[in-house]
């Protein structure tokens, strides 16, 4: 699970705003990026910056600041 820290909560949005550059083609602005951890993708996004330092070249997918989805 991951931790929640202001720290970490920070270090999330500027890794995905500076990975979404070099995977979208362009930066995603910070306040979409705090929309998707407000709405519980916070995991999902850091599996996404862990896949892009690794070079899997995976990008952001369509609607990935929207509420995630519960498991049923």
């Amino acid at each position: 699970m991951f931790k929640c820290t202001p720290e970490t909560l920070r270090g999330l949005v500027n890794d995905v705003v500076f990975w979404s550059k070099h995977t979208n083609g362009k930066r995603v602005p910070k306040s979409m990026v705090v929309k998707a951890i407000i709405n519980g993708n916070a995991n999902k996004l850091r599996q996404y910056v862990v896949n892009a330092k690794s070079n899997k070249g995976i990008s952001l997918k369509p609607g990935w600041h929207k509420p995630a989805q519960p498991k049923e």
